[in-house]
């Protein structure tokens, strides 16, 4: 700056506005006052970009998030089966909450409640959880994702639930003589929930017997035609049809 040059002062008008400095052409004020609008327009349509991004799940770089149930390890669960489910989202720092229509298990902590269609329905958070079921039945569970913006993604699947496996003993009946052998079968471990549809006798003596008679599959006897040792086996099958472990007994067969 030179000597004696004169800095130019600024007094705010009526209106409170710094007037234009009165040294500039009428080409510079113009090209001022564009370039005022457009900082106005951009931070107007940054403004305007912002809320719509919101909407379409874009805002703050946030994407819709979308998830998916992934397959379960095996294809047949009973009640009492620890199940583990898993699911894979897309999103950022996505919550997980998982619910199951039925009763919580004893002895956990986790958290139930009565949902929508009025059953009761568990809580649990994570992207991998387990859980198990306590009645048998098709059972719906949900998972939903949840970002820190609130956007939300579901998915649903539903899962059958068998009761436990028939399990049986065979017995011996003391009324038994010679070649005529009673036998007695104990079904007080098969669940409440189930019961014995059929069963297939294999009397170690070549004589296999398959009954849908529920009676017979509780109790039944047989003729040897000779004394021997012979090893019989049952098996039964329950209104599921699902098919329990040989129960099996030797027998000490007297000649007649």
């Amino acid at each position: 700056m030179q000597p004696g040059t004169t800095i130019p002062t600024f007094t705010p008008t009526n209106s409170g506005f710094y007037p234009l400095p009165a040294g500039l052409s009428t080409r510079r004020r113009i090209a001022l006052v564009l370039t005022i609008l457009v900082i106005i327009a951009i931070l107007a349509a940054s403004l305007i970009w912002l809320s719509w991004s919101g909407q379409q799940g874009l805002e703050l770089g946030y994407p819709q998030p979308v998830v998916h149930i992934n397959q379960l390890a095996a294809q047949t669960y009973h009640t009492q089966d620890e199940i583990q489910f898993s699911a894979q989202g897309t999103g950022r720092d996505l919550k997980y909450t998982w619910t199951f229509d039925d009763t919580p298990s004893a002895n956990t902590s986790d958290t139930s409640n009565t949902g929508s269609s009025g059953t009761n329905v568990v809580n649990k958070e994570g992207q991998n959880v387990n859980f198990v079921f306590t009645s048998v039945g098709s059972h719906n569970i949900t998972v939903t994702v949840t970002d820190p913006l609130g956007h939300t993604s579901q998915d649903k699947m539903s899962v059958p639930i068998y009761p436990p496996k028939p399990i049986v003993t065979l017995t011996v009946d003391s009324s038994s003589f010679y070649t005529y052998v009673y036998f007695r079968v104990d079904t007080s471990n098969i669940d409440e929930s189930t019961s014995i549809a059929s069963c297939t006798w294999d009397f170690g003596d070549g004589t296999v017997e398959d009954d849908t008679n529920s009676y017979n599959c509780t109790s039944n006897s047989h003729s040897y035609s000779k004394g021997g040792t012979y090893t019989v086996k049952l098996v039964v099958t329950d209104t599921f049809g699902q098919k329990s472990d040989p129960a099996t007994q030797t027998v000490q067969v007297q000649g007649s």
